[in-house]
This record gives structure tokens, sequence and C-alpha cells, in this order.
């Protein structure tokens, strides 16, 4: 008798603390244009678009519209989507920048001054001006909200002769600074006047992934050789060592809590307080599933989630770390993007398709 009620015993515990998550696979089968997806992004109406290698695929909840090179694009091949502040949709391709108002496309080209056809960031000031980063071509300025022909301007960023310039990244911060990561170093714009740095100023590597303003106004700068912060034209690195290994920084997230969230490509990822620069690693050895990291998200309520090459996406509560993989229910554990949208689901851009997560509807087993 004792021995039957231990075993119930067990079996209500084991019960009571299942978890059981409900995810949305969304995959060519369910009309996604292609299963590799690379960006996401919500537009204003509530619809969710998906940066593939086969197109743009927009989901409002219920089917898919497929946007490709027998529709209007230049190309299906999508580096990157931005959302105006009118509500238009830009899409950088590997064969031209790409707007849609929702009823039609036009498509630039290097026919109309674009510097590269490959485009691969975008950003838009304050002014309505978009900030247009291309691989092999450099920096151009369209001025978004002009009358006439819309007419691009590019922008001489000299790093002495290296070779072609390729933009990753732009940000623009609260004092109508530009500042843009590149192939070559950092650059600044202000006012029309461009200012370059490299490691010869002080940056701990020429080769850019990503940038992060903090709310000091300091800039966070991932780079294939680790982590600088620009601050009051200063640069402060934070170099390898045992213990701060961080070599390639791949992904910034600033968090509510003066963090900086910092995914790496070899050590996981790290947490450094912004003024006190204070940090703790989290890795394999410290409840991480895998050290290649490719994308951070804070989400509404705090929680960090990571995103990482090969070991599904992780979820940290301040405390600790829950884990989800195949086996709870993810169709690929690549997490290329992560966005929450503003019914609070969230979104996971991975190698096979694309997955919808409802956390709201994620509850423990009930019996």
């Amino acid at each position: 008798m004792k021995k039957i009620f231990f075993q119930l015993f067990l079996f209500l515990s084991v019960s009571l603390q299942s978890q059981s998550y409900h995810f949305l696979h969304l995959t060519v089968e369910d009309g996604l244009a292609e299963n590799e997806v690379f960006d996401l992004i919500q537009d204003r109406r509530g619809a969710i678009w998906m940066a593939t290698l086969g197109g743009v695929s927009v989901y409002d909840g219920v089917s898919f519209m497929n946007l490709n090179d027998s529709t209007g694009l230049p190309s299906n091949i999508i580096n990157c989507l931005y959302e105006d502040i009118k509500g238009d949709v830009w899409i950088g391709t590997h064969k031209g920048l790409t707007v849609y108002d929702g009823k039609e496309f036009h498509t630039f080209t290097q026919k109309d001054g674009l510097p590269s056809n490959v485009v691969k960031s975008i950003c838009e000031d304050g002014f309505g001006r978009l900030w247009i980063g291309t691989q092999y071509g450099g920096l151009c300025m369209l001025d978004n909200f002009a009358k006439d022909e819309k007419t691009f301007v590019p922008f001489d960023i000299n790093f002495g002769g290296r070779g072609r310039l390729s933009v990753n990244k732009v940000i623009e911060t609260p004092d109508a600074k530009i500042y843009i990561g590149t192939n070559q170093g950092l650059a600044e714009i202000f006012n029309g006047i461009v200012k370059t740095y490299t490691t010869k100023n002080g940056l701990i590597g020429n080769s850019i992934y990503d940038l992060e303003e903090d709310v000091n106004g300091d800039i966070w700068i991932g780079t294939s050789s680790g982590l600088s912060v620009f601050s009051d034209g200063v640069f402060k690195n934070f170099t390898s060592s045992p213990n701060f290994p961080v070599e390639a920084v791949k992904t910034l997230e600033q968090d509510k809590s003066d963090n900086i969230w910092i995914g790496t490509l070899n050590s996981g990822v790290i947490r450094l307080n912004i003024n006190t620069y204070e940090y703790k690693i989290y890795n394999e050895n410290k409840g991480l599933s895998e050290d290649i990291v490719l994308s951070i998200l804070e989400d509404k309520h705090d929680n960090i989630w990571v995103g990482t090459k090969g070991g599904g996406i992780n979820k940290f509560t301040g405390i600790s770390f829950t884990y989800f993989g195949i086996k709870e229910g993810l169709q690929n554990e690549k997490i290329n993007a992560l966005i929450q949208d503003s019914d609070d689901n969230f979104w996971f851009a991975t190698r096979g398709g694309v997955i919808k997560y409802d956390e709201s509807d994620s509850l423990p087993f009930k019996l």
C-alpha cells in the first residue's frame, strides 16, 4: 500500500511540474516562401513580415502573401526589412531596394543612384531620411519625404583605401548622430561631417557586426575581434582573457536594468552592467544550451531570450534558463531572429520555418 501511494505521489509531482508548450510552425507546406528565415518585423497593421531566400512572406494570422521576383521584387534573396514612419515597408534585396506601400512596389537600383544593389541595413532618422547600408557600395541617404523625384545622396566614408566598403549596421542617436558599422571600422555622421574610427584610433576590431546605444549615450560595438564601447570620443575595449573569454560579438541588446547583453560566437552570452562594467557569463557550463549566439531579445516582462546557432532558444528569467529545443516542440534549433508582437506572441525565425509561440497558452498540465 505504501509503495502504491509513493508511486501515485511521484506521478502527481512530475505531472504538476510538466510544461506544455504550444508552438505554431509555419513552413513552405503552410505557404511560407522558403524555410530559412533571416529577419522578422511586425507592421503597424499587425502582419508579420518574413525575409527569406525565396522572397518575402507576409502573414496576417490566417494566410500568407508571398512577394518575390515574379510579383515585383528584383530578387528573392532578402537581407533586411524596415517599416518607415509612413507605414511603407522597405525591402533590402540582393538586386536593389524595394518599397511596398500596401498596393504596389517601387524598386531602386544602381541605375537610380543606389551605390550597390546589395542592401544590408536600413535606418530612418528623425527627419524621415533613410540611411541605406550596402555591400561593397558603402552608405547613402534617401529623403523619404522629398516632393520631387527621390535622390540618393552617397556619403564618402574613407578608411584609407582598405578596399570595398560594406555597411552591416546603421543606427541613429537622439542627438541626430548617425553611426555606421562597417567591415573597415566605425563611422559617425553629424551635420554632414563624416568621422571614421579604426583600430588605429583604439577600436578593438575593424569588422563590425552590431551597434547598440545605451541609456548613457555610449555606443557599444560588437566586432569579429571583441567588444568596444565608444564614450565621449574614447574607446574602452573588453579584450579576451580567461575571465572574459569573448572574441567575436555577433549581437547586442540593452535591457531595462542598465545591462548590455553580449551575444558571442564562441563564449555564450554575457550580461555586462554599463555603469560598473561588472559582468556575468552564461555559457554551456552555466545553463545555456549552446555557446554560439545569433539573436537576443528582452521581452515586455524583462525576460531575456537567447537564440543560438544549433541549440534552440533559451529564456532567462533573471534566475535560471528555460530551454526550448526539438524535445520541447521546435522543428529547428537554429534561431536567426526573435521578435515579440503587439499581442505578446513570440516569433522565431529559424532554418526550418517560422515559429509562433503563445506563452500565455503554455500552462502546466492539469489533472
